[in-house]
């Protein structure tokens, strides 16, 4: 930072202000150059590997066994990094992917309707929706194991909010996910295993809301608090197996060895 003391004239201020600007202004030019340079003339694959069908940005790709491959967003990138095997299978032949882009560029396709573009937002919500299951069920099992031990209506009301909301996320988590699913050409064993714990994770939480009704219009009896604790528990190993299997199919088997 520059400081005019009294009596300095304002050419000796401006003159090194003038080569800062010079200076930055050549930085960004040789950051734009670099990037055009780095950047391919023509894709080669038109879609993405890992969001299968989806048209790829020619500005997200990636370098990966000798060969380039394009991607529709950075998280489809950010997925192909840490499990590009899952995702290889996905790409085609060079050759073919070079003549589709050609095709493509001469006859651009037109943009979804509305409903499809919505219906295809709902499928890839589901990791924003699965963590609340998952977080709540485990809350709501904790609250109500306390208040087993204290006798607290806080700790009852708790339970019993959590339990009704992670119900209410269960749901579309696990709706969004079988679709979700349902739209990847391939499937392996740990995708069905993920898809069917999350379904029956949804049914446990229903479950849990229906024995929490129960318990509370027979003023929480013994029994019906015991049966609606089980359902809690169960409901909340199902939400984190699910969780398991839903990490490996982003990140590997081999993630979380130790």
């Amino acid at each position: 930072m520059w400081i005019c003391e009294p009596g300095t004239s304002t050419r000796r201020l401006v003159l090194p202000l003038h080569w800062i600007y010079k200076s930055l202004l050549a930085v960004f030019i040789l950051m734009f150059a670099a990037q055009a340079a780095s950047q391919p003339q023509e894709p080669t694959n038109p879609t993405c590997p890992v969001m299968v069908g989806d048209r790829i940005d020619p500005e997200i790709f990636l370098d990966h066994q000798g060969r380039r491959i394009w991607f529709a967003d950075e998280t489809a990138r950010e997925l192909f990094e840490f499990a590009p095997d899952d995702y290889l299978p996905n790409l085609p032949a060079e050759v073919e992917w070079v003549e589709a882009q050609v095709v493509s560029s001469t006859e651009p396709e037109p943009p979804p309707p509305f409903v499809a573009r919505a219906f295809r937002l709902f499928k890839r919500s589901h990791p924003a929706f699965v963590h609340f299951p998952i977080a709540l069920l485990i809350a709501a099992a904790t609250a109500e194991v306390l208040s087993l031990r204290w006798q607290r209506r806080g700790l009852r009301a708790a339970s019993a909010w959590c339990t009704i909301l992670a119900a209410l996320g269960a749901l579309p988590a696990a709706v969004s996910g079988w679709f979700l699913a349902a739209s990847h050409n391939q499937t392996t064993i740990a995708l069905d295993v993920h898809r069917w714990l999350g379904v029956a994770t949804a049914v446990s939480a229903c479950l849990s809301v229906v024995l929490l009704i129960g318990a509370v219009r027979s003023d929480y009896p013994v029994t019906a608090r015991r049966y609606y604790l089980v359902s809690l528990i169960g409901g909340a190993f199902l939400a984190g197996i699910a969780g398991h299997f839903g990490a490996i199919l982003v990140y590997g088997a081999e993630y979380l060895r130790f």
